[in-house]
Order: C-alpha cells, then structure tokens, then sequence
C-alpha cells in the first residue's frame, strides 16, 4: 500500500518512538542494577524483534516509489537505508537532492 501522510503520523510515530526508548532503558536499568537479568531481558527483546519482523508477512510490498520521502523500499519494508546487514545502499533515496 503506498504511503499517504496522515495527520496521525507524527503522533503515532512519538508513540513508536517513545515505547522503543522505554524498551531501551528499562532493559539497561535491569542490566545496570543486576547484571544476571541480561540473559533474560535479551530473549524478551528478541521476541519483541521477532514479533514486530513477523509483521513483514503481513504487508503487501509495492515498489520504492510507495515510500514517503527519505526511506527506501528494503526487504519488503520502508527503512531510510539498506544497511540492516551493515551495509550501505547505493541506490539513491526517494527527495534526495543530487549533490554538485
């Protein structure tokens, strides 16, 4: 489905932001007072990886042109690089500006 700006998406995305951060700082919090908890706080975060990467089976992709400005169409899903393998795209994003 092709991106459409809505005027939800600056709260939806906080809201995204906000839970990841929370995620985030929890599992240190847990980490820095008792470093045994890593273990579990890892599998409870990869769960949550695997949970939200199980989403992809559920999008149907289009092309890169169905990206909003900036992202670029990576494995199925909208990402503002390539580079989930730690490298980098050379294909150049959607409202890139050439340089001179």
């Amino acid at each position: 489905m092709p991106f459409k700006p809505s005027a939800e998406d600056a709260t939806s995305l906080f809201a995204i932001h906000w839970l990841a951060n929370a995620i985030e700082n929890l599992a240190i919090e847990l980490y820095a007072t008792d470093p045994s908890t890593f273990l579990e706080s890892e599998k409870v975060l990869k769960a949550c990886l695997k949970e939200l990467t199980l989403q992809r089976n559920h999008i149907s992709p289009g092309n890169g042109d169905d990206c909003p400005i900036g992202y670029e169409l990576c494995d199925g899903i909208c990402a503002p690089t390539c580079s989930g393998r730690g490298e980098f795209s050379a294909r150049k994003k959607k409202g890139s500006k050439k340089k001179k």
